[in-house]
Order: C-alpha cells, then sequence, then structure tokens
C-alpha cells in the first residue's frame, strides 16, 4: 500500500514524493518519514512550504517538519559551507556568517560526511542537485578575441589602420563558448576576454581592508586567466594564493 502525503491537515500539498520511508538514506525501511510534500503552507495558504510527513502509528506526527522554501536552502548552504569552512581562515564560506560555537567538536561534521555510508547517501543527493542547479542556470562563458587578437589575425599589424566598424563585426563573427568544468572552474586564453550568459547575477570579490571584502557586479568583460565560480562569486585564481570564499 502507497504511503501518501495527507491532503485532509492544514498543509496543502501540491507535489509529493510517496512512500519516502523506502528511500530515506541510510534510514531506509527503519523510519518514521513516510512522505515528503510541497505545497501551501499552514500559516499561509498564499505562501508555499515544505513538509517532512511522520508517522510513527496510526495518526500523523504533530512533529512533523514544516519548513519555508529559504530555510531549507539555508539549511543546505549551511552543511555544504561547514565542511568547506577552515576554523584557522577568517575568509567567509557563504552568505550565512557562520559561527563556530564549538571547536572541540568542529572536525566532528567532516568526519560524519566521510563515513563511507553516509557519504555515499550525501554525495548521490549533491550530484542531482548540482546537475538540477546547473540546468536551471544554464550557464555558459562566451569568449571574445580583444583587439590585438584579432588584427593580427586579420593580418594587419600595429600600425595599420583599420575600421573600427569592421574590427567590431569581426569581433562578433569570433566569438566562441567555452565549457565550465565539474570543479566549476573555467580558462579564458590569453588574447581573449570572456563574459558569463547565466540567468544568474555574479560578482567578483573586491578587498578593501586585511581579510575584509565587497562584492562588485561583473560589469566587464574577464581578462584572460583562469577562474572558479563559488557561490555567486566569480574569482581568478592565483596560483600562489589559495584561499576558500564564496
Amino acid at each position: 500500500m502507497v504511503m501518501k502525503s495527507p491532503q485532509h491537515l492544514t498543509h496543502k500539498p501540491i507535489i509529493s514524493v510517496n512512500d519516502y520511508d523506502q528511500i530515506d538514506g541510510q534510514y531506509f525501511r527503519n523510519t518514521d518519514a513516510r512522505a515528503l510534500s510541497i505545497g501551501c503552507s499552514t500559516w499561509d495558504k498564499n505562501q508555499i512550504s515544505l513538509k517532512i510527513w511522520r508517522k510513527p502509528g496510526e495518526r500523523w506526527s504533530r512533529q512533523s517538519e514544516e519548513l519555508p522554501i529559504h530555510r531549507c536552502l539555508d539549511l543546505a548552504i549551511l552543511f555544504l559551507a561547514s565542511l568547506k569552512k577552515d576554523k584557522n581562515l577568517p575568509y567567509p564560506t557563504c552568505s550565512l556568517q557562520l559561527t563556530i560555537d564549538n571547536e572541540d567538536l568542529f572536525d566532528e561534521i567532516r568526519s560524519f560526511y566521510e563515513n563511507s555510508e553516509n557519504k555515499k547517501h550525501i554525495d548521490a543527493r549533491l550530484n542531482e542537485l548540482r546537475n538540477l542547479l546547473n540546468e536551471w542556470y544554464k550557464r555558459e562563458v562566451y569568449i571574445i578575441p580583444d583587439y590585438d587578437t584579432l588584427r593580427e589575425s586579420l593580418g594587419y599589424d600595429e600600425y595599420d589602420t583599420i575600421n573600427p566598424d569592421v574590427l567590431e563585426t569581426e569581433q562578433g563573427l569570433a566569438i566562441d563558448s567555452i565549457e565550465i568544468e565539474e570543479d566549476n572552474t573555467f580558462e579564458i586564453p590569453e588574447g581573449y576576454q570572456g563574459q558569463i550568459e547565466s540567468d544568474q547575477e555574479f560578482f567578483r570579490l573586491i578587498e578593501f581592508d586585511e581579510n575584509q571584502f565587497f562584492k562588485e557586479p561583473i560589469e566587464d568583460r574577464l581578462s584572460s586567466g583562469r577562474y572558479i565560480i563559488e557561490g555567486d562569486c566569480i574569482r581568478k585564481i592565483e596560483e600562489d594564493i589559495d584561499m576558500d570564499w564564496n
């Protein structure tokens, strides 16, 4: 018998994952979490929320968790940022401004993740989440030759006079695209500029004081070099710097 999310309670499911107890990670077939749903929230029918439906016995439990969408996402960000965080470095790992409450237990988070059984279930979900995000934010990096590179490719030297309209037309025809790699890095070749195309707005981090940064919208093209996308920020990878920030 399929265990469906209830339709008669105050949270009104729109889409459900039924029989969730059959796929609940390491708690597979040993859990009271019987369904997941997204639907109209308990507190406001005009708000959308996510709910875990618990049923330890014959009745749906009042312990069933219901959260607004942004809080569910913030919890996922908290987990991933905690894995990336280095307690010895002051650089931010996410916009949530993490605070370490117990340094003695700090390494327990990564140890839990690296346990083979836990890692198997978590990585499967992270990979699916990454694929969905990549599909949602269809990202491409277009590379455009700079004027010097374009002029040389057309057979002109630096002393030749070229109609700017011709250069602009040829530059448009020479636009190509490069792939963003699985580790969220990409490289713009020497003599080219890059422009990322995405529904998401990206920023670059600017250091204005020691260990203090602010975000600046990327409004111009990126110069040649290797870059990494971290959250909503794009930074250039310097060979002599190893920082971890978002």
